[in-house]
């Protein structure tokens, strides 16, 4: 997960290993392309690609849709299959979702988020 707000991190991290799943927190757009790239890189040890990657929309030092954009050329340039991303966010306008989702986001979900 990619937001600049810790808590939100927690929270979803949270809710995942009750699911039985693993996620890996990443604070800030710039910090999660370098997490991103390191996978990336990882791969031809037998690392595998992330299949979900949740971004937030709005963060201080590189959006949402900027880092899905950077995700999405990573992989097209490594012939890597692009993980699903979903952008999780509290903004609930039409342009919002339009943007995120010319960006290369699969899906526009709206915070706050429940575990159902």
């Amino acid at each position: 997960m990619i937001d600049d707000d810790h808590m939100n991190i927690l929270a979803i991290t949270q809710m995942m290993t009750l699911r039985g799943r693993k996620l890996d927190g990443a604070i800030g757009g710039n910090k999660g392309i370098e997490c991103i790239q390191k996978r990336v890189d990882l791969i031809t040890q037998g690392v595998s690609m992330y299949r979900l990657i949740l971004i937030d929309y709005s963060m201080a030092d590189v959006d949402g849709p900027q880092v899905a954009n950077v995700i999405t050329d990573l992989v097209a340039k490594k012939g890597i299959e692009k993980p699903f991303i979903c952008c999780f966010t509290a903004y609930s306008e039409a342009t919002f979702k339009q943007k995120a989702l010319e960006s290369g986001m699969d899906i526009f979900l709206v915070k706050p988020m429940t575990q159902s």
